[in-house]
């Protein structure tokens, strides 16, 4: 077998490569909290290590939840809807996201409100979700990493956030 073919078997590639969806700049979104409230009340900034920690763990939760290989992973924060798939957010969407695009978007959130706030736009819409704590801030909730979605498709809501800088 040749370099090619182990690579696109380890890499669960089919042939033939094409989309089949309309954007194949279909994008994981995840939105951080600049501003973490530990469970002490005092207020901390994120700083550039734990970003590109949450950044990175919310990508495995992504594939975790959504990916076809991890069917049982979906119980981690049961007071959410375990919303995984609807006719709009299809695990083909996923796959070509994973297999295809791969893009990332990094939103910032300032305020533990605001953060509430997209929670339950998300639920509402009933657009797929996890949450991405971090124990170095006693598990607060830090991160909300939202189902792979084109820029048409993204809500609002979202398009109103800045990328995080």
């Amino acid at each position: 077998m040749s370099k090619i073919e182990d690579i696109k078997r380890a890499l669960h590639i089919e042939e033939p490569l094409k989309f089949k969806y309309k954007d194949p700049e279909t994008r994981l979104i995840i939105c951080i909290k600049k501003n973490i409230t530990l469970e002490s009340g005092e207020v901390v900034e994120l700083d550039l290590g734990h970003f590109g920690l949450i950044a990175a763990h919310s990508t495995g939760i992504a594939f975790n939840a959504w990916s076809n290989e991890f069917e049982n992973c979906l119980k981690w924060f049961p007071e959410y809807p375990n919303i995984k798939f609807n006719e709009k957010y299809t695990a083909e969407i996923f796959n070509d996201w994973r297999n295809f695009s791969f893009r990332k978007l990094i939103l910032q959130i300032n305020s533990d409100k605001e953060f509430e706030n997209i929670k339950n736009k998300l639920i509402r819409d009933e657009i797929p979700f996890r949450m991405c704590g971090e124990s170095a801030f006693g598990s607060a909730e830090v991160g909300i990493v939202i189902f792979p979605m084109t820029q048409e498709d993204t809500p609002k809501y979202l398009k109103f956030l800045k990328v995080f800088k």
